[in-house]
Formats: C-alpha cells, sequence, structure tokens
C-alpha cells in the first residue's frame, strides 16, 4: 500500500514531490512500540543495504561514537554501542523544553506574548527596559536581543556573543542560552511544575522510556555569569529515540494524544532563516527540501524537510517524518569524547540511503540487540551528594590563598557552594560530608575543610588526580 503524504506538511514546509513518496512507499505507518523497542531481524529482509550499513557503522567507530540508533516505521534498523546509557544531553535539553510548552501554551497557561518586564524577570549585570520587551516567544526562537552573560555557555558563544542593546527584540537570530535557560525559568514560573519531573509525567512515561531517572537530572547555576539555572538532562539513545518517534508520528502515540501537531508544526517551522538550507524554529534546528541545493552531497536526506536537536559533541536526534526515520547520535561528553557534525550527517545520509523500499510484507522482528563498540569505555563514577544544611556553608565562604597570586574563593549562592581559581570560572561543589565537597562537573576534584583549634575554618585542601595543595583562608 502507498504511503500518503501528509497534508500537515503542506503547512509551512516543503510539499513531498511524488517521486519522493514513491521511495518511501510499501507500508502504512507503524505504531508507536508498546513496550521495549523491536528490531529488524533481518536487514537484507527489511529492504536495507547491509553495505551502506557497515560503511556507516566505519565512520562512527573512526570517531568513537557513543551510541548510534535509527528507527524506520517504527522498529529499529540499527543499535549500536551503550545505547541504554544516560550520556550528558548538552544543547538537546532546548527541544525537551520546546516540547514542554506545548500543552501550558495551548491551554492558556503561558502566553507567548508577555515580556520580561510582565514576569519581573532581571539578572546580575541588570536588564534595560529595552531588552524587557522581549517576549517568550522571542526567547523560544532565540531572538530576544538579550545579550547577557549565562549558565552552560561555550567559550565560542562568549567570544561571538553581540554587544548588549546592538539589538531590538524580535529582530535578529543568535544562538543563546541567556534566552533557552530563561525560557525554563519561566516554566516553572508560569506552570508551577518542575521541569524534570513534568517532562517525566509527560513523555517519559507514556511513552514507555526505559533508562530516564530523575536523579541523573540537575539544575547548574554559574553565579558570576547569571542568576539563573540551566536544566541539565541526561538521556540515552534508545530513550532520545522515542521522543524523536514521537515528533515523526505527529504527536501520538499508540493512538494516544501526547502532544498537538499544531505545536509540533509550529516549533519545526522556520522561524529564522539562516541561510545554507538551515533554519531554526522553536529551539529546533530546521531543514526544508531541497535546501542544500541540486549538489548536495547528502542527497537522501536533501528531498526531505527534517528537522533536529542538537547539542554539543555531536549529540543528535534527527526527525524526518516523510521517511518515518529517526536517527540518534549520542557521545561520550563524561570521558572528554566529541564528534563534529559532518560524520553524524555522514552515518544519518548513509543509513537513509541504504533504505531500498523492496521489503518483505511483514520483515520479521527480534528484541533490540545493541552491537557494542569496542572503543566504549567505563562510566566514570558519580558521587552522590549527601542532604546538608546550607547554612553550614556560610562558615566555608572566604578567600584562601593557595601562593602568592594565587587564591580559591569560595561563596554561597542560592543556598549552593562555590568556588573559583584564580583565572577560573566557578563550578558547584556538592557535599559529600559536612567538611569534604566534591566539583559537580568533575566528582575527582574535591574541597576538604580544616578548622583550627579556636573551631573557626581555617584552610581548605584541594584536590584532584595526583595533586592536592593546601590554602589558607586570609579573609
Amino acid at each position: 500500500m502507498g504511503v500518503t503524504c501528509l497534508p500537515r506538511w503542506s503547512v509551512g514546509r516543503n510539499v513531498l514531490s511524488l517521486a519522493a513518496c514513491m521511495a518511501i512507499a510499501a507500508s502504512t505507518r507503524a505504531e508507536a512500540p508498546a513496550g521495549p523497542w523491536r528490531q529488524y531481524a533481518s536487514l537484507d529482509q527489511a529492504g536495507w543495504s547491509t553495505a551502506r550499513i557497515a560503511e556507516a557503522r566505519a565512520i562512527a567507530e573512526a570517531n568513537l561514537s557513543g551510541a548510534v540508533l535509527a528507527v524506520h516505521r517504527g522498529h529499529v534498523v540499527i543499535a549500536w554501542g551503550d545505547v541504554d546509557r544516560p550520556f550528558k544531553c548538552h544543547s538537546v535539553r532546548k527541544s525537551f523544553m520546546s516540547a514542554l510548552y506545548g500543552p501550558f501554551v495551548e491551554d492558556g497557561t503561558i502566553d507567548l506574548t508577555m515580556t520580561i518586564a510582565d514576569l519581573g524577570i532581571d539578572d546580575r549585570e541588570g536588564l534595560t527596559d529595552a531588552e524587557k520587551q522581549a517576549t517568550i516567544a522571542d526567547l523560544l526562537s532565540s531572538r530576544s536581543g538579550i545579550y547577557h552573560t549565562a549558565a552552560k555557555e561555550t567559550d565560542g558563544h562568549r567570544d561571538t556573543r553581540p554587544e548588549r542593546g546592538s539589538h531590538t527584540p524580535g529582530t535578529h537570530f543568535w544562538y543563546n542560552n541567556w534566552d533557552f535557560n530563561i525560557a525554563g525559568v519561566i516554566f516553572e514560573q508560569l506552570t508551577g511544575r518542575k521541569i524534570f519531573e513534568e517532562f517525566q509525567r509527560r513523555f517519559a512515561t507514556p511513552l514507555g522510556m526505559e533508562d530516564y531517572d530523575l536523579a541523573d537530572m540537575r539544575y547548574e547555576l554559574e553565579p558570576m555569569n547569571s542568576d539563573h539555572t540551566a536544566y541539565a538532562f541526561r538521556m540515552s539513545a534508545r530513550d532520545a529515540a522515542r521522543f524523536g518517534w514521537l515528533f515523526a508520528e505527529g504527536g501520538e502515540w499508540n493512538g494516544e494524544r501526547i502532544l498537538s501537531e499544531a505545536w509540533i508544526d509550529r516549533c519545526t517551522a522556520m522561524h529564522s532563516d539562516l541561510g545554507d538550507g538551515r533554519g531554526y524554529g522553536l529551539m529546533w534546528w530546521v531543514y526544508p527540501a531541497g535546501g542544500w541545493g541540486e549538489d548536495s552531497t547528502r542527497p537522501v536526506l536533501n528531498r526531505y524537510h527534517k528537522f533536529a536537536a542538537l547539542g554539543t559533541g555531536g549529540q543528535t536526534i534527527l526527525v524526518v517524518p516523510e521517511a518515518e526515520f529517526v536517527f540518534v547520535h549520542r557521545v561520550d561528553t563524561d570521558n572528554g569524547r566529541e564528534v563534529g557534525g559532518v560524520p553524524v550527517w555522514d552515518m544519518a545520509e548513509l543509513v537513509l540511503s541504504a533504505f531500498s523500499g523492496d521489503s518483505a510484507d511483514e520483515p520479521e522482528l527480534m528484541p533490540l540487540t545493541p552491537e557494542p563498540f569496542e572503543h566504549s569505555l567505563p562510566v566514570p563514577p558519580r558521587k552522590k551528594a549527601i542532604a546538608l544544611d546550607p547554612a553550614v556553608y556560610e562558615d566555608y565562604v572566604g578567600v584562601y590563598e593557595v601562593q602568592p597570586g594565587v587564591e580559591v574563593t569560595v561563596q554561597v549562592f542560592q543556598d549552593r557552594l562555590f568556588a573559583s581559581m584564580t583565572g577560573e570560572g566557578a563550578g558547584e561543589f556538592l557535599p559529600e560530608s559536612e567538611t569534604k565537597f566534591f566539583l559537580e562537573a568533575r566528582n575527582a576534584i574535591t574541597l576538604e575543610f580544616q578548622r583550627g583549634d579556636d573551631g573557626a575554618v581555617s584552610a581548605v585542601v584541594v584536590s584532584a588526580p595526583g595533586q592536592q595543595v593546601t590554602a589558607k583562608r586570609i579573609k
């Protein structure tokens, strides 16, 4: 039976040509998995070229990918590496926030025309009256014109940030972590819901995510940069594929409406045309059909309207609804690995182009059976913080001298302990005892406070792998 080109793709998107429709014909859309993912038992029987798949696998191995998983018509085509490991999502988190907004915008809880001024939001350097005219819609599309420092910014973003006041709200796109972080602050302010718990309730549980754990999620604060936190997700490849498949299916999951089709269309339409066949929607990167030109090196992907959640190091959830295809790529940034965007897109092109359409009427399925990567590294040990009365932290606030000109500054912000070394940014330290704290981002770096004979804090021992110094309190 042929696949109908769905009318919803004609709104704000390029409609598929008849030839493109025929290329994906041969079966109707599959239902989302009711339980764990099922995988095609034979790629040949399911209509996939094993040679093209092998080319993609070689790229993944050469680039030290952490996990790769692709879904077609509701079933897994390939599963490589640690597909059940919750890797850091980095900026993929922004597309999760975009999804969370949908139901609350549509029921009127969130009004996207509300401004920063309406919401009473400011930041450590102070926002101007002009900046406070930015709306929630401007934040979701990264067009606020507010170029304040933010938590979780990369060095590249800091170096290229426009001058404050250089663009009025709503007039200019710049990929802005301040916008994305404040979108999370506003979500909690207007809905009264916590981000990670609400994601679990609305998406992780109904979609059957197997590895989503609230203990893996973290609000990250950088008080030297901003008063506002970033919301850091961890998610496995097999769970990320469920999120992508929800969008491929227009917001339905086994007949249940999880997210409205209208909101998905709105988020994945191009709100900013960035040239070179790419644009930005509401916290999604958008790539229109044919946008890469006739000479594209990725001709199969170029046929389709597609959108992606992307994050540092090669974290990717690519959704190609017309091709009934979702491609997930994860990278082990916990162990310092990164994969560039080019090899990730090359892998996705090879996998999708491997589908010939010549499949059995009902290809045989089997349980998800990942093929490991030999280059996978063990998960770094992750300490768990203990509960501690924040009043204890006040004893540790001060400046500690490592050597002349090198100091450790300890401060408390929003009942959380931070420390910075001269010339470096502040990091959050979590308690493992009443006197010992570990760096949230790197467990192996610790601070242990010491008291003198009078009971007052007199020094801090700073430890890192292979290093230990004692810094005396001077202020």
